[in-house]
């Protein structure tokens, strides 16, 4: 199967959302211009690569609010053609359960393969 059109997809939260952080009060103004900061540099990074770009929000309905935050930034004017906002309720958490379920099927694996290279020597 050949991929005729590669693309990156990138998971984001709303910068106005509240949410868990480490770094500041998540209700913080400050944590809001932080976690606005760190979107723009993501998708600035990622419209580097010429691709078009998906990017999954959550919560669901952000994509108006996240188009106005890019339309804002001079920076990234010239990449919004090439940027997808897609909602997504669940998005991260899925993210999540995926890493899960790597990791599970390769931690035994790896040990697998130390078991076998002991065995070899």
């Amino acid at each position: 199967m050949r991929i005729s059109r590669p693309a990156v997809a990138m998971l984001a939260r709303d910068p106005a959302a509240p949410g868990k952080t480490r770094l500041l009060d998540a209700n913080n103004a400050a944590a809001q211009r932080l976690r606005r900061a760190l979107l723009l540099d993501s998708l600035d990074a990622v419209a580097q690569a010429g691709r078009p770009v998906h990017v999954f929000l959550t919560p669901a309905g952000a994509e108006d609010a996240v188009r106005a935050v890019v339309a804002d930034d001079p920076g990234l004017a010239s990449q919004v053609e090439r940027l997808t906002f897609e909602g997504q309720n669940h998005a991260l958490e899925i993210y999540a359960a995926v890493m899960v379920v790597f990791f599970l099927i390769s931690f035994p694996l790896t040990r697998l393969a130390a078991y076998l290279e002991r065995r070899l020597v």
